[in-house]
Order: C-alpha cells, then sequence, then structure tokens
C-alpha cells in the first residue's frame, strides 16, 4: 500500500510552463522526464488527475523508413487493420506497448483494481462509435504532426458524462498514444481532434462480454458500484459524480462476442482495505 500512496504522490508529469492544453499547442515543451512535476488547468484536474509518468523504457522506435515500430520488433500496422479487420487484442498481462501502462494491485471476484501510470490519449466527441473510430483513424494513419504512421493501439475507450441533469451524456471517444523515441509526442491536425493526458490513478475494471448499450452499461455500473460499496470502497471523482468509462477490445464490426472493460475510478486511501482482505 506504502508504494502505491508513494508511487501516486512523487512521480509526476511535467508540462513546462503552462497547462496540458497549451503543451498540446506546443509540442516541442511537453517532456515525459522520470521524475518532475506538472500543472494542470483546473477544467483538467478534475477529470484527469496526473500523478506519475509512464517509464522511459517503455516506448516505441522510428524504423529507417520513418515509421514507429515498437521495440520489440512489433511492425507499425495501419490502424484501421486492428479496428476494422485484424487480430482481436484482448487484454494482456505482458505491457506491450500498445495500451495504456497499467499494474494489477488488488483483484476480488467480480473486479480487479489498477494503477494506471500516465500516459497521453487522442481524444474526439462522438455520437456514433463508426463516427468516432473514423476521426481517430485519421490521427494513426498519419494526419498528424510528423505525418507518420503510428502503430494502433488497444483499447477503444469511451467516457461519458452526465449532463443537463443527468438527462443526456456526453461521450469522448479516447485511443492511446505510445511513445516514440526520438520524438515529441504527434499532435493531430484532423479537425476535431484533441490530445490529453490521463493516469496516476486507482481505477476499479469489471470485465464483461457483448454489446455496449445503455441499458447494459446502467446494469453493469450498478453492479461494479454495488461491489465497491460492499467492499467499503469510496469512488474517485469525477466518477463519484456519475461519469463512467467503457474499454473495447477488438474490432468495431466482428461476430465474435466482443469483449469489454467497465472502467471507475476509486479513493486510493480505500485501497488498504482491499488488500487486506
Amino acid at each position: 500500500m506504502a508504494h502505491v500512496m508513494n508511487h501516486l504522490k512523487n512521480s509526476c508529469l511535467h508540462v513546462p510552463g503552462g497547462s496540458v492544453h497549451e503543451a498540446a499547442a506546443h509540442p516541442s515543451r511537453l517532456q515525459l522526464p522520470p521524475s518532475t512535476t506538472m500543472n494542470l488547468s483546473s477544467s483538467s484536474s478534475r477529470t484527469h488527475p496526473v500523478v506519475c509518468v509512464a517509464p522511459a523504457n517503455r516506448s516505441t522506435k522510428l524504423t529507417q523508413s520513418g515509421e514507429p515500430s515498437i521495440s520489440r520488433g512489433v511492425s507499425c500496422p495501419a490502424f484501421l487493420k486492428n479496428v476494422f479487420g485484424g487480430k482481436e487484442e484482448e487484454p494482456e498481462e505482458e505491457y506491450d506497448g500498445l495500451s495504456p501502462p497499467f499494474t494489477v494491485v488488488a483483484k476480488k471476484d467480480l473486479y480487479e483494481v489498477r494503477l494506471y501510470e500516465t500516459y497521453l490519449f487522442i481524444e474526439t466527441a462522438y455520437d456514433t462509435r463508426a463516427e468516432g473510430i473514423a476521426a481517430l483513424a485519421t490521427y494513426f494513419d498519419g494526419g498528424n504532426s510528423v505525418g507518420v504512421k503510428i502503430p494502433s493501439t488497444q483499447p477503444v475507450t469511451m467516457q461519458y458524462e452526465p449532463t443537463d441533469e443527468g438527462k443526456t451524456l456526453k461521450k469522448t471517444m479516447r485511443l492511446f498514444v505510445p511513445k516514440v523515441e526520438g520524438a515529441p509526442p504527434a499532435m493531430p491536425t484532423g479537425y476535431g481532434l484533441g490530445v490529453n493526458v490521463s493516469g496516476g490513478e486507482l481505477v476499479a475494471v469489471m470485465r464483461f462480454a457483448g454489446n455496449i448499450t445503455p441499458e447494459v452499461a446502467d446494469v453493469k455500473c450498478a453492479q461494479l458500484k454495488k461491489a465497491l460499496g460492499s467492499d467499503g470502497i469510496r469512488l474517485a471523482s469525477p466518477d463519484s459524480e456519475g461519469v463512467f468509462r467503457m474499454a473495447q477490445y477488438g474490432q468495431l464490426y466482428q461476430l465474435a462476442e466482443r469483449k469489454n472493460e467497465l472502467w471507475l475510478r476509486i479513493n486510493p486511501e480505500d485501497l488498504k482495505k482491499l488488500q487486506s482482505s
């Protein structure tokens, strides 16, 4: 428990001279040093409590052709290959550089708790899932500030935020941006795309199969919240205010049963209750 709390308190991401949004406009200012501090704008800090840094060895290298590949030799496929017609990716224990880095710090029957390290992601507001995927695909397929294809990543994460007194949901689709050795993070150039930062948070994760519909989301959220409540675990902001995230693995269109995860941020002070049980 002490190790986790120290990791959350002492490791920070540094954005010289301003907020994440300012750094997105000036990619050369965005750094990922091993131990520094970060200033977030008030709007970012509520949604993205950033307090730790991805290790330097978890990165992507540029090939001679200028396209990045993972240092263990994984090739750089076009983004749509994995999303629309490639091999389905499932959550794996071994880190491959193509998903947000995390460590499992507790396990229960219904869920597990992950400590996510700081990571960059690209995001867009959307109405339909196909619309969101198409927008994000332009970034990974070369529509970025360095003009190169970037390895496709998993999972597709969808954040739902209640608005209008809970009558509607604001939907944002996100994909992890892998680190590239020797290059600053590539900024999006497409309309409606933005880059942001997440991580440095404890997340309760419940896996389930099938399609994500509003009815399914309500049921799964209720199940996980009930299990967390029974274990004495409180939600952390903004999830304590009704925000939640769904992570989806595999192709956008597939006949096989889809693999999904529900993510809810939890209060770090309550982790000891899980680790002692």
